[in-house]
């Protein structure tokens, strides 16, 4: 019973005792789109869906208290993207990526379209050794700005649930 209580003051002790610095640095990629609809009629209309997404997701997971969020390396980033179509299925550059940021994980987002109305976001965390951490989907129907940002923040939303 005596040891019981000292472990648990020496856990409550520790606890309290991490520094605000013991953060997950996190690097986030900018979304992929996937048009599994090819119509050229709502390209721009995506694209610009994606612009606005871009800016919002990295806001809406500063809500996590947990993260800090890096910037993702430029430089590795573009020579990923003129070896494969899309960064996310990279198999094993998390590592790479993590690296050259600093960071503990990278979050690899995309966005796939099959229609106008069946849109789903996702977002993949891996550790900096490229182990899957984490995998989240928001399924939308509705191909709007509303929809696009509503989307995001519920995908924010449960990537910070995850990692508190």
């Amino acid at each position: 019973m005596r040891h019981t209580w000292m472990l648990a003051v020496l856990l409550s002790v520790t606890a309290t005792a991490l520094p605000a610095s013991a953060q997950t640095r996190a690097v986030v990629l900018a979304f992929e789109f996937i048009d599994e609809m090819h119509d050229p009629a709502t390209r721009e209309g995506d694209r610009s869906r994606l612009e606005k997404v871009n800016a919002r997701f990295p806001e809406a997971l500063r809500q996590c208290s947990t993260l800090t969020l890096l910037p993702p390396p430029k430089a590795v980033i573009e020579l990923l993207e003129s070896q494969i179509a899309y960064v996310h299925q990279c198999n094993g550059c998390a590592e790479d990526i993590a690296k050259a940021a600093g960071a503990d994980i990278v979050l690899f987002t995309w966005v796939q379209k099959v229609s106008n109305l069946i849109i789903n976001m996702n977002a993949e965390a891996q550790d900096a050794g490229g182990r899957p951490l984490d995998v989240r989907s928001v399924d939308m129907r509705g191909n709007t700005d509303a929809s696009w940002l509503r989307a995001a923040d519920a995908l924010a939303k449960r990537l910070c649930e995850r990692v508190k």
